[in-house]
C-alpha cells in the first residue's frame, strides 16, 4: 500500500533530518485479534518506515512487534501466517529491510503487560470500546445496550465504566512507553447528533435487541435473561474521549479525527450492488456474530445462537432498506503506552474468560468476517503512518528480556520460569529488595498451539498472586514464534536464554549415506553416516550460537541442557544399544514395513559428546563455557518412580514406547504412513494423532515435522516428560550457581533469560523457577532489591505452546505464594523459532539455558552426525554470542555419551539402537520398506564431552567455566515410587511413551502415521525385555 500524503506528515519527515534514528523500534498492537487484518497495521508501519528511510537515505531500523489480545484469541492462526508475512516482506521490501521480529503477548490491556519504558509505539483499533468488566447497571428493561429507551442511570453507569477503563489503559501505557513514544487509537464511537440518548436512528445493537425482544414474546428466551444482559461496551462521544485523556494527564492529543463507516461496510464493495437485502443481512449478521458469539452463548446458551443470528440477518436486511446506520470512529494520535482490553459479559466471570473472536477459518470465523474492521484500519492508516515517522526523532533505550528457546508446550513449559521466580524471590527476601518485573518470551515454531497457552495465562497470574503475593510482578508472558536456529529477536535484547533437551534436534536432515537397516547412528552405520550427523549438529549448534550472540546483551547468560552421550558409550562402538537401536530392531522385525521405506528413514537428531558440544561453542567464539556438567538418565526415566517396581517388563516397555512415541509419532507416520497405525492388534494400546502427509523427511524442513506430541493425551509429551524433569533437576545446582554469579557481578535492574528448547509439559518452568530461586537467594544475602526478570521460552514453532500457556496461571500463583509480593515482576513470552539461528537482539540476553548415536553405525555415519552436530552447535553458540550481553552466562544441559561407552565402540546398545532393532524387525516382517528405513536417520547427536568442548573452543565466543556429567538411566521417565512395583512390560510402556512424546512427529513424517502405533507397541515390549538384563544410560551435559 502507498503511504498517503498529507502536510502534517511531511512536516514530521522534515524534522527527521536533524534527528538520530533508533536502532530498534518496539511496537505493540493491542486487541490485535486474528484473521487477515492482524498484519495490516504492521505492514503500514513498515511502509511508513521504508519511505522515510529512503527519503533520508537511512538504514531501516529493526522492528520488534508484540501482538496483544486476550488469552482466548486465535493466536495459532496468526503464527501460521507468519511465513507468508515474511515472504511478502522479502518480496516487496527486499533483503535490506528488517529483520522484523513478531511475538505474542496475551493479556488484559487495561493492566500492565510490559516492562517500564519498553515501548516506542502503541496501536489499537476497534478494541477500546469493550469494558474490562460489566458495570453495575440499573434495570435496562428490553435493551441490551445504551439505547433511546434506557433510563438516565444506565447512561451514567456505562460512561463511568468507560472512563475507568480508558484511564486504566492510559495509565498502564504511560508506564510502559518511552518518553516521546506515540499511540494511534481507533475507537468505536458515536456522533453528538446521533446520540443514543436522543431521538435518532437506531444502532445495530438496538436492532439486535429488537430481535431478542421478539424471541421473548415467542417464548424462546426468558424475559429475565434478557433484562439481566447488557453488552459490555460503550460507543463514546469525541468529547468524552478527550475528557479522559486530559484528566489522566499522561498524554497530549496531537490529532483527533472522526469518520463514518456504515453497517454494510462488512460487505465487499464489488458485490454490494448485486445483493438483495437478505444476502446483505446475512453478511452483516455474520460480522456481528464473529465478534459477539462467545459472550451471547455464555449468557443465553449455545443452543439459541443460531436462531438469534438467523432472525437478525432477516431483520437487519429489511431495516437497511429504509435506514442506513453508521458507526462513528474517533481516531486519535496520542503519546502513551500499551495494554489490553477485557471483553466478558457475565458479571460473575472475568471478561477475558469468555470473550474472544471466533477462531479458525470457518463460515462464522472472525477471519472470514472482519472486512469491517479492515476498513476501519484503512481509515486510520494516514494517522498511523504519520505517528511512526515521528518516532525517528527520538532515541530509545533497549529492552532487557529472557527467552526460553524450544519451549514447546505442556506442563513442563512453566517449570523453568517458576524456578526462576522462586530463585529471584528468595534472593529478594534475603537482600530485602523489591522483586523485579519479569518478561518472558516463549519461543517455538509458528505451528505451535499458542491458543491453549494463552488461555492458561489467567490461572498462571492467579497462581503468581496467590503464591508470591501482590507485590511480586508483574510477570509478562509473550510468544515469539520462529526457528531458534535463526534470528528471532532484535539485536542486544535478551539477557538470559534457557534451552533444555532441544539442541540435539537438527534444523534439517543432512545428506546421509545409506544407513541400511538403521534409523539412527548405530554400530552398523557406515563412517559417512556419523560424519553427516556430526556435521549437521555442528552447523545447527553454530547457527544457534551465532543467532543468540547477536540477540543477547553483553554479559548475558545461557543455560543449555543438551541430550548427549558418554565417550565411553559412543554409538560407533560396541556398547549398549540406544533406544533408537531397539526401535530400529523393532521396525526391521515388523514385516509390515517396506525395506526401502526403512532404509530411507533417519531420525533427525544427534546426541553429541561433551567435547563435540564444547568444540562448537569454542569454534563459534561468541560464548565462554562457565560450567559444563553431565548426568545420566535411563531409558525408563519416563516411568513414574512410584510405579516402576510394580511393572513387568512389558508394562515398562509400553511406558517407554509411549515416551518415544510422544516425540516421534508425527515424523514416523509421515514417513511410514498412517495406515500401519490402524493394525487391529495394536489399536487397544495406542490411539495416536497423525499427519496425513507422507513425504520423506529429507524433502521437508525439519521444523515442519519436528515437534513433541501436543495436548494432554496418553502419548502426549506433557504426560511423558518425567525423564526430562529429572534432567533439569540434575542440572539445578549448576543453573542456580551460574545465576547467582551473574547477578552478583552487575546487579542489573532487569535480567533477561532465554530457555532454548523449552518444550512443553510440567518441566517448562522448572529452569525459570530455579533461576528465580537463585536470584532471590542472592538478593537476600546482598540485601539488594531483586531485579526484573524477563524470560523468553524458545522452541520450534511446532511445539505445543498451548499446554505451556495453560500452565502460566499456576506458575504465577506459585510465584506469589512462595516468593511473596516483593519479588518480580517476572515477564514471560513465547519466542518460537530455530535456536541454531538468531532469535534475539544483539547483547540483549544475560542468561541462556538449554536442556535436553547408535553403536552399529559405520565410522562414516558417526562422522556425518558429528559434523552436523558441530555445525549446529557452532551455529547455536554464534547466535547466542550475538544475542547475549558481555559477561552473560549460558547453562546448557546436553544429551551426551560417555567416552567409555562411545557409540563407535562395542558397548551396550543405546535406547535408539533398540528402537532401530525394532524397526529392522518390522522391515523383515514386511511392515516397513527397507528403503524407508535405510533413508531415515534421527536428526540428533549424543556428543562426547570432548566433542562439546571442541565446538565451544573452536567457536571461540564462550569460555567453559564448568563442565560436569551425570547419568540418567533409560527408566528415569518412571516415577521412582512406582518402579519397583512394575513388571518389565509396564516399564517398557513408560519408556516407549517418553520416546514417542519427543519423536512421533518426525517418525510419522518419514514412515507414515499409520505405522507409529505398531512401532511403539512393539518397542515397548522389546525395551521392557531388554531392561531386565541391561540398564541403558543417557549422559547429559549441562
Amino acid at each position: 500500500m502507498d503511504v498517503q500524503k498529507d502536510p502534517v506528515r511531511d512536516l514530521h519527515l522534515q524534522q527527521l533530518y536533524s534527528k538520530s534514528f533508533p536502532e530498534c523500534i518496539t511496537m505493540a498492537d493491542m486487541g490485535c485479534s486474528s484473521g487477515p487484518n492482524t498484519f495490516l497495521p504492521i505492514w503500514e508501519v513498515i511502509e511508513a518506515i521504508d519511505e522515510s528511510c529512503r527519503k533520508l537515505n537511512r538504514k531501516p531500523p529493526i522492528l520488534q512487534v508484540f501482538l496483544n489480545d486476550l488469552p482466548g484469541n486465535d493466536f495459532n492462526s496468526i503464527f501460521r501466517s507468519l511465513p507468508s508475512f515474511h515472504k511478502k516482506l522479502e518480496e516487496e521490501m527486499g533483503g535490506e529491510f528488517g529483520p522484523c521480529f513478531i511475538a505474542a503477548m496475551p493479556g488484559n490491556f487495561y493492566g500492565r503487560l510490559f516492562p517500564p519504558r519498553s515501548l516506542h509505539f502503541v496501536h489499537s483499533s476497534y478494541s477500546l470500546h469493550w469494558f474490562s468488566e460489566v458495570p453495575e447497571i440499573p434495570l435496562n428493561k428490553g435493551s441490551i445496550c445504551l439505547a433511546k429507551t434506557s433510563p438516565p442511570g444506565v447512561h451514567k453507569a456505562y460512561l463511568n465504566q468507560f472512563e475507568k477503563d480508558f484511564a486504566a489503559f492510559l495509565r498502564s501505557r504511560s508506564e510502559e512507553m518511552v518518553p516521546g513514544g506515540c499511540m494511534v487509537l481507533t475507537i468505536y464511537g458515536r456522533d453528538e447528533d446521533n446520540n443514543s440518548s436522543g431521538k435518532h436512528s437506531s444502532s445495530i445493537w438496538e436492532v439486535f435487541g429488537m430481535v431478542l425482544n421478539d424471541m421473548v414474546l415467542e417464548g424462546l428466551i426468558e424475559e429475565s435473561k434478557l433484562d439481566s444482559f447488557n453488552m459490555p461496551f460503550y460507543g463514546a462521544l469525541a468529547e468524552e474521549v478527550k475528557y479522559v485523556i486530559q484528566a489522566e494527564s499522561s498524554f497530549t492529543i496531537s490529532r483527533l479525527e472522526s469518520f463514518d463507516v456504515s453497517w454494510e461496510a462488512s460487505i465487499d464493495d464489488r458485490c454490494r450492488d448485486t445483493m438483495d437485502k437478505y444476502t446483505k443481512g446475512k453478511y452483516v449478521a455474520k460480522r456481528l456474530r464473529a465478534v459477539a458469539e462467545s459472550i451471547l452463548a455464555r449468557h443465553f446458551g449455545d443452543e439459541i445462537v443460531d436462531v438469534m443470528f438467523q432472525r437478525f440477518s432477516i431483520k437487519i436486511g429489511e431495516y437497511m432498506e429504509t435506514f442506513k446506520g453508521a458507526y462513528t470512529n474517533h481516531s486519535r494520535d496520542c503519546q502513551t503506552t500499551d495494554m489490553e482490553v477485557q471483553k466478558d459479559p457475565v458479571r460473575d466471570l472475568q471478561l477475558h474468560q469468555v470473550l474472544h473472536m471466533n477462531d479458525g477459518d470457518g463460515d462464522n470465523s472472525y477471519s472470514n468476517n472482519s472486512l469491517f474492521q479492515k476498513k476501519v484500519m484503512l481509515k486510520a492508516k494516514p494517522i498511523l503512518q504519520e505517528t511512526i515517522v515521528q518516532l525517528y526523532s527520538q532515541s530509545f533505550p533497549e529492552c532487557i528480556t529472557m527467552a526460553d528457546m524450544g519451549c514447546s508446550s505442556g506442563p513442563n513449559t512453566f517449570l523453568p520460569i517458576w524456578e526462576v521466580v522462586e530463585a529471584i524471590d528468595e534472593s529478594c527476601r534475603k537482600l530485602n529488595r523489591k522483586p523485579p518485573i519479569l518478561q518472558v518470551f516463549l519461543n517455538d515454531l509458528p505451528g505451535n498451539d499458542f491458543n491453549s497457552i494463552f488461555r492458561s495465562l489467567p490461572s498462571f497470574h492467579k497462581k503468581l498472586e496467590e503464591e508470591m503475593g501482590g507485590e511480586f510482578g508483574p510477570c509478562f508472558v509473550a510468544a515469539m514464534p520462529g526457528n531458534f536456529y535463526g534470528r528471532l529477536f532484535p539485536p542486544r535484547s535478551l539477557h538470559f536464554v534457557h534451552s533444555s533437551y532441544s539442541l540435539h534436534w537438527f534444523s534439517e536432515v543432512p545428506e546421509i549415506p545409506l544407513n541400511k537397516g538403521n534409523i539412527y547412528l548405530t554400530k552398523t552405520s557406515p563412517p559417512g553416516v556419523h560424519k553427516a550427523y556430526l556435521n549437521q549438529f555442528e552447523k545447527d549448534f553454530t547457527a544457534f550460537l551465532r543467532s543468540r550472540s547477536e540477540e543477547m546483551v553483553p554479559g548475558g547468560c545461557m543455560m543449555l541442557t543438551i541430550c548427549g552421550r558418554d565417550e565411553n558409550n559412543d554409538s560407533s562402538g560396541n556398547h549398549s544399544s540406544s533406544i533408537w537401536d531397539v526401535f530400529g530392531i523393532m521396525l526391521n522385525d515388523m514385516g509390515l514395513i517396506e525395506e526401502s521405506k526403512l532404509d530411507s528413514f533417519n531420525m533427525p537428531f544427534y546426541v553429541a559428546l561433551a567435547e563435540e558440544v564444547k568444540y562448537v561453542i569454542q569454534a563459534e567464539k561468541s560464548f565462554t563455557i562457565i560450567r559444563f556438567e553431565s548426568f545420566h538418565l535411563s531409558w525408563d526415566a519416563s516411568i513414574d518412580d512410584r510405579c516402576r517396581d510394580t511393572m513387568d517388563k512389558y508394562t515398562e516397555g509400553k511406558t517407554v514406547a509411549k515416551g518415544v512415541r510422544a516425540i516421534t509419532e508425527a515424523i514416523l507416520a509421515r514417513h511410514f504412513g498412517d495406515e500401519i497405525v490402524d493394525i487391529r492388534e495394536y489399536m487397544e494400546t495406542f490411539k495416536g494423532v497423525y499427519t496425513s502427509h507422507k513425504e520423506p523427511v529429507r524433502d521437508l524442513h525439519l521444523h515442519q515435522v519436528l515437534r513433541t506430541n501436543e495436548g494432554d493425551g496418553d502419548n502426549s509429551y506433557s504426560n511423558n516428560s518425567l525423564l526430562q524433569k529429572k534432567v533439569i533437576l540434575k542440572a539445578k545446582p549448576i543453573l542456580q550457581e551460574t545465576v547467582v554469579q551473574l547477578y552478583s557481578k552487575s546487579f542489573p535492574e532487569c535480567i533477561t533469560m532465554a530457555d532454548m528448547g523449552c518444550s512443553s509439559g510440567p518441566n517448562t518452568f522448572l529452569p525459570i523457577w530455579e533461576v528465580l530461586e537463585a536470584i532471590d537467594e542472592s538478593c537476600r544475602k546482598l540485601n539488594r532489591k531483586p531485579p526484573i526478570l524477563q524470560v523468553f521460552l524458545n522452541d520450534l514453532p511446532g511445539n505445543d505452546f498451548n499446554s505451556i500457556f495453560r500452565s502460566l496461571p499456576s506458575f504465577h500463583k506459585k510465584l506469589e505464594e512462595e516468593m511473596g509480593g516483593e519479588f518480580g515482576p517476572c515477564f514471560l513470552a513465547a519466542m518460537p523459532g530455530n535456536f541454531y539461528g538468531r532469535l534475539f537482539p544483539p547483547r540483549s540476553l544475560h542468561f541462556v539455558h538449554s536442556s535436553y548415536i547408535a553403536k552399529t553405525s559405520p565410522p562414516g555415519v558417526h562422522k556425518a552426525y558429528l559434523n552436523q552436530y558441530e555445525k549446529d552447535f557452532t551455529a547455536f553458540l554464534r547466535s547466542r554470542s550475538e544475542e547475549m550481553i558481555p559477561g552473560g552466562c549460558m547453562v546448557l544441559t546436553i544429551c551426551g555419551r560417555d567416552e567409555n561407552n562411545d557409540s563407535s565402540a562395542k558397548h551396550s546398545p543405546t535406547i535408539w539402537d533398540i528402537f532401530g532393532m525394532e524397526i529392522n524387525d518390522m522391515v523383515l516382517e514386511g511392515l516397513i520398506e527397507e528403503s524407508k528405513l535405510d533413508s531415515f536417520n534421527l536428526p540428533i547427536y549424543v556428543a562426547l564431552a570432548e566433542e562439546v568442548k571442541d565446538v565451544i573452543r573452536a567457536e571461540r565466543s564462550f569460555t567453559i567455566t564448568r563442565l560436569e556429567s551425570f547419568h540418567v538411566s533409560w527408566d528415569a521417565c518412571i516415577d521412582d515410587r512406582c518402579r519397583e512395583t512394575m513388571d518389565k512390560y509396564t516399564k517398557g510402556k513408560y519408556v516407549a511413551k517418553k520416546l514417542r512424546a519427543v519423536t512421533e512427529a518426525i517418525l510419522a513424517t518419514h514412515f507414515g502415521a499409520e505405522i507409529v502405533d505398531v512401532m511403539f507397541q512393539r518397542f515397548s515390549i522389546k525395551i521392557g525385555e531388554y531392561m531386565e538384563t541391561f540398564k541403558g544410560v543417557y549422559t547429559k551435559f549441562p
